[in-house]
């Protein structure tokens, strides 16, 4: 997991933003051939906490605007249980040179801000072990 800390200063207002993002996975590599043919599973839960504090008496001073519906999108997804698979293909040709194809799906949980709670990635590689 990772944990992230960012805080802000707008005098008189001052922000703190704690956020915990845990995850695990399993993964299996299988050699054939000139191929490796693997998958995986995995979990994420994000973790969010915020405290802010006027460091005037409310009525001298308004609250800075901030970005509050593009922060909410970001938090929420990070914050929910988020499940994923994952499918590898690789090919070993010429003295370590390699072509990897990747496809994964990914589904959040309690998503209801963002549209969808599904998230499907691929990638194609070109590569060279040492």
């Amino acid at each position: 997991g990772i944990f992230s800390g960012v805080s802000s200063q707008k005098y008189p207002f001052v922000y703190m933003q704690n956020i915990i993002d845990a995850s695990t996975s399993a993964e299996a590599l299988v050699h054939v051939w000139k191929f490796d043919i693997g998958g995986g599973v995995g979990f994420a839960k994000g973790f969010f906490d915020e405290q802010d504090r006027m460091m005037l008496p409310a009525s001298e001073s308004n609250r800075p605007d901030r970005m509050e519906d593009y922060a909410a999108y970001r938090i929420e997804y990070m914050e929910a249980a988020r499940i994923r698979a994952v499918l590898k293909l690789r090919f070993n040709f010429w003295k370590g040179l390699y072509v990897q194809a990747d496809g994964g799906y990914e589904h959040a949980f309690d998503v209801e801000l963002l549209p969808g709670s599904s998230r499907i990635c691929t990638s194609l590689r070109i590569g060279y072990d040492f």
